[in-house]
């Protein structure tokens, strides 16, 4: 079957919609010009059909809309550069690297078991989970550095000393 490229990237819309096999329903729409109201009934139809079925599965958003504030794009993107250090508060040795039920107290739930794997556990101390979790940590590293040099409270929040 032929895809189109948007049907490729999000999938076909459901028949039962309307459209045609192999669409998505999710091209961008042009902006419509003054002589649309040239344009016949039944394409003011179809395309208020288009615009409906987007904004109901994108909350309110066309494509169109989306694509003009830059949210999704057919464009080249640059790769991420997030070679940054972690920010202290986010080393590994900060996180639980282990689980023991037997020394845990009543507020340390057990560890969440990855779906589709043998009690593989979702800690720290996993390699697998770890590197996961360090491009958010990066990201979050970055923000930190940010928040610290422009806004003196966060400061504060960060380096006072924690007192039980």
């Amino acid at each position: 079957m032929n895809l189109t490229r948007y049907a490729k990237k999000f999938g076909e819309a459901p028949l039962e919609e309307g459209f045609p096999a192999g669409k998505s329903g999710l091209t961008p729409l042009s902006p419509l010009n003054p002589a649309s109201r040239l344009m016949s009934l039944q394409d003011r139809d179809a395309r208020s059909k288009v615009e409906k079925y987007q904004g109901n599965l994108l909350k309110g958003y066309t494509t169109a809309l989306l694509s003009e504030l830059d949210a999704i794009s057919n464009r080249q993107l640059n790769q991420t550069s997030l070679n940054c250090p972690l920010h202290p508060l986010l080393q590994r040795g900060k996180w639980r690297q282990t689980y023991d039920a037997a020394t845990a107290g009543r507020s340390n739930f057990p560890p969440y078991i990855i779906a589709g794997t043998a009690n593989e556990e979702w800690l720290a101390g996993n390699d697998r989970v770890w590197n996961i979790m360090l491009p958010c940590l990066r990201l979050t590293s970055i923000m930190l550095r940010h928040f610290i040099t422009k806004h003196p409270w966060v400061s504060f929040l960060v380096f006072t000393p924690f007192f039980h």
